[in-house]
């Protein structure tokens, strides 16, 4: 639930260099970071929170020895 606040702050804090309050590399690239966050923290999330994923990746970790 907190993915698209974290990409409404990217959005934001590239607003702010855009219309020119602030000028800084930093905010111009924060855009593709939190898009990029954004893009591989969601499916993450999906997997870990429907139970068949959930089950069918600890099956994997768990016969390899990771868990």
């Amino acid at each position: 639930m907190l993915l698209p606040l974290v990409y409404i702050l990217g959005i934001s804090l590239w607003f702010l260099d855009f219309i020119g309050l602030v000028h800084s590399q930093t905010l111009q690239r924060c855009i593709s970071t939190v898009s990029s966050i954004f893009a591989i923290g969601s499916p993450l999330i999906n997997m870990y929170h429907i139970p068949a994923y959930r089950k069918y990746l600890k099956s994997i970790f768990s016969s390899d020895g990771w868990v």
